[in-house]
């Protein structure tokens, strides 16, 4: 009998619908290294789903003030991108069986 884990869900959204999502691997911590990678993958979603918005560079990341969001290293990232895009970040948790 498997025992039943929980997953995380990363979704990002804006007005138009889903931008990207993930799941993240079994036990992994959302840390700064961690959602940097994932604002990078982020990042080539929007270039291939939303053309238009990358071009146009007027869009804004939100997301809340978890230690992973708001590290030092995760602000210089978005201060040199200049060009992230999603209405949210949201956290979701799901349980499997």
């Amino acid at each position: 009998m498997q025992s039943k884990k929980k997953v995380m869900l990363l979704a990002f959204f804006d007005s138009e619908g889903i931008v990207h999502h993930e799941y993240t691997p079994d036990r992994q911590t959302i840390n700064k290294t961690f959602y940097m990678d994932v604002l990078r993958r982020l990042r080539g979603s929007v270039r291939r789903k939303q053309p238009e918005k990358w071009r146009d560079g007027n869009w804004i990341l939100h997301h809340n003030n978890a230690p992973a969001h708001t590290s030092h290293l995760v602000q210089q990232f978005l201060a040199k991108q200049h060009r992230l895009v999603a209405a949210a970040a949201i956290l979701i948790r799901c349980r499997t069986v």
